[in-house]
């Protein structure tokens, strides 16, 4: 067939000399003329470059292109030739960002990879994990890393990182010192001298917080915060049940707080302070402090003044005054000397019936106080003047009024005395003197007679 299509390429190059087409190239001996190379028949013959393949020496379509400027022509199908380093979507473009919806290289069809995978170097591969990668690093695309470099190191499944200062990428972990050495939520192995996501006492990580054997962020969860050491559970914490950017533990309103203590807005922290108005969690605020509960008296905080109900005075108690303080209610002792009512029927010196039915014999029956609370009825002699009260002066003693004139007391009823200004107190002389017996004062008269030499 080849000495076939070349004899046939010479006689169309003589025929092109006569014809004037221009002379056909003719091929050498190490294949057929590139001009020519693809050119076939309808039934697969070759042909000569720029002929039809009707053989009438018209030009083909393509060929009259080239001499209208190549006006017109169509776009190349995608497939492998075309688009080699991506895949043809279903709208027949070439898709080469690498995406899980578009995954695939060489021009095939794209593949949408699971959410479960990611793609990678146009393949569907699950999603790196410290299972489905334990000996190597995550990348920032969240793929498996194997062949690990001293600027994407890692191990474990622990997220890629660079190795720092000195250190290399030896089978997946940076030979370190110190895990300062290593990447961020790593730490340094001290007897392989080794970077990985195991933490303890004698390894911390390089931020973050160890959490029960392994390196966390220390600020994403707030039952693993920490900046530094061992992870923190922020919910047993004083200072807040929360836990900041910072990596420490805080606050950001006052249910962040354990009971009785308030959240500050400018430190994030809780505390028992609540100046400012600031709101306890629980209990209540005195202005200054959160307290536990409310006082005895409706208050918050300590009462001053004493204790309510507690004794004071001579027979009081302390009594709310305001929500915290307390004042002394004290009605003083009783007519006995005692607090509180008097027992037994009536006050001291009041009249009373006693036993035999009341005064008798000349004599009173009145209340006397028998201890500090109770009296009883007694029966006592009368007075001077024939009364059962006790009177305010003796009957017959001397007397100023209140204009200074002399005189001497004197019966006015059976309990009562006046000073009478119209007597003398020199007593009559003489034994037997009635008037000297009746304690009346002399007046050189006598029940109506002279008596006597008054004195």
């Amino acid at each position: 067939m080849r000495a076939v299509v070349l004899g046939a390429l010479a006689s169309m190059s003589a025929c092109g000399a006569i014809l004037g087409i221009g002379t056909v190239p003719v091929p050498d001996e190490g294949g057929v003329d590139a001009t020519t190379e693809g050119s076939t028949t309808e039934g697969g013959g070759d042909v000569a470059p720029g002929l039809d393949a009707s053989g009438d020496g018209t030009p083909p379509s393509d060929a009259q292109g080239d001499v209208d400027g190549d006006a017109g022509e169509a776009s190349p199908a995608c497939g492998p030739s075309t688009c080699a380093t991506g895949c043809c979507g279903t709208d027949g473009t070439c898709h080469t960002d690498e995406q899980v919806t578009n995954c695939a290289t060489g021009g095939v069809s794209c593949r949408q990879c699971t959410p479960a995978q990611t793609c990678k170097a146009g393949q569907c591969t699950d999603k790196c994990t410290s299972t489905s990668c334990p000996t190597g690093c995550c990348d920032a695309t969240g793929s498996c890393v194997t062949t690990t470099t001293d600027t994407a190191c890692g191990t474990q499944g622990a997220k890629c990182g660079a190795c720092t200062g000195s250190n290399h990428c030896v089978q997946g972990s940076c030979g370190c010192a110190s895990s300062a050495d290593c990447p961020t939520d790593q730490a340094c192995d001290p007897t392989a001298h080794s970077c990985g996501s195991a933490c303890g006492t004698d390894a911390g990580c390089n931020g973050g917080c160890c959490a029960v054997g392994s390196c966390a962020a220390g600020n994403t969860n707030n039952a693993q915060c920490g900046a530094s050491g061992a992870c923190t559970d922020c919910s047993t914490s004083a200072s807040g049940h929360v836990c900041q950017s910072s990596g420490a533990c805080g606050c950001a309103a006052p249910g962040d707080c354990p009971t009785n203590q308030a959240c500050s807005p400018t430190t994030s922290t809780c505390g028992t302070s609540c100046a400012g108005g600031l709101t306890c969690n629980g209990g209540c605020c005195d202005g200054t402090s959160c307290q536990p509960a409310l006082n005895a008296c409706n208050g918050c905080g300590a009462i001053t003044g004493g204790t309510p109900n507690a004794s004071c005075g001579s027979c009081g108690t302390y009594v709310c005054a305001t929500g915290n303080t307390v004042a002394c209610s004290d009605p003083g002792t009783n007519a006995c000397g005692g607090c509180g009512a008097i027992n037994g029927g009536g006050s001291p010196g009041q009249s009373c019936t006693d036993a035999d039915g009341g005064v008798f014999g000349g004599s009173c029956a009145v209340y006397a106080c028998s201890d500090s609370n109770d009296v009883t009825c007694d029966s006592v002699a009368a007075n001077a003047c024939g009364g059962c009260t006790t009177l305010a002066a003796t009957p017959g003693t001397a007397c100023t009024d209140g204009s200074g004139t002399a005189g001497c007391y004197s019966c006015s009823g059976t309990d009562a005395v006046i000073c009478d200004t119209s007597r003398t107190c020199a007593l009559c002389t003489g034994s037997g003197n009635p008037c000297k017996l009746a304690l009346e004062c002399c007046t050189g008269i006598c029940n109506g007679s002279p008596v006597g030499t008054c004195q």
